[in-house]
């Protein structure tokens, strides 16, 4: 006896088979990169060498360095590959803290840096930074609440850091600028789940730990 499949059926197996190979071959592919790619940090240095020189870090005075470790990490990470990562970003950040003598690290997470507007005194205008602890739940437990619980502690500081820069002050400076900043916090947390960042979602940084995640 010889049986012969019908050419619909036929076309419907070659077509099985098709897809079947091809879900395997990107199984392979990316077993194949983690084990061979991922973990070697001397493909970020190639990859840094030929694409070009990255962003200058620069830390300023009263910021902590691992803000802006992380903030140069973002801005390198849109035209290089990514430097986040744990290996790097760490290997960095010891360098920062332990081998540079100017400068002094209290903490070894990063903070949410939000952009909160500017303010325009004597005709200059001053853009209203504010490095948000709530990202890190044992850094938030230091800001204790004020004005009825609209604000914190560590709100009111960021914002009298900011008056002492201004000279002369304006009146109630620090009084109107941290309600400024709670305000502005409150407005970015109700908009977090629209954002298409992840972490930003999460309301979390980018050197959040797995646990954390």
């Amino acid at each position: 006896l010889v049986f012969k499949m019908s050419p619909l059926r036929t076309r419907r197996l070659h077509m099985a088979q098709r897809t079947y190979v091809s879900l395997w071959l990107v199984v392979l592919v990316s077993v194949m990169q983690a084990a061979f790619i991922e973990p070697d940090t001397q493909v970020d240095i190639a990859m840094h060498a030929y694409e070009g020189k990255l962003p200058d870090l620069v830390i300023h005075e009263d910021v902590e360095p691992v803000d802006a470790l992380i903030v140069w990490a973002k801005l390198a990470s849109k035209d290089h590959q990514p430097i986040v990562r744990e290996s790097i970003y760490h290997e960095i950040l010891d360098e920062l803290c332990n081998q540079t003598e100017t400068l002094a690290c209290t903490r070894t997470r990063a903070f949410e840096k939000l952009e909160l507007g500017k303010m325009t005194y004597f005709g200059e205008e001053y853009g209203i930074q504010y490095y948000n602890p709530s990202v890190d739940p044992m850094a938030q437990r230091n800001c204790t609440g004020i004005s009825g619980g609209n604000a914190n502690s560590c709100m009111e500081e960021a914002a009298s850091l900011f008056c002492s820069r201004l000279i002369p002050p304006p009146e109630n400076c620090v009084r109107d600028l941290t309600a400024h900043i709670a305000s502005q916090v409150q407005a970015v947390d109700q908009k977090r789940l629209d954002g298409k960042e992840t972490y930003s979602r999460l309301g979390l940084e980018m050197d959040a730990p797995g646990r954390s995640l």
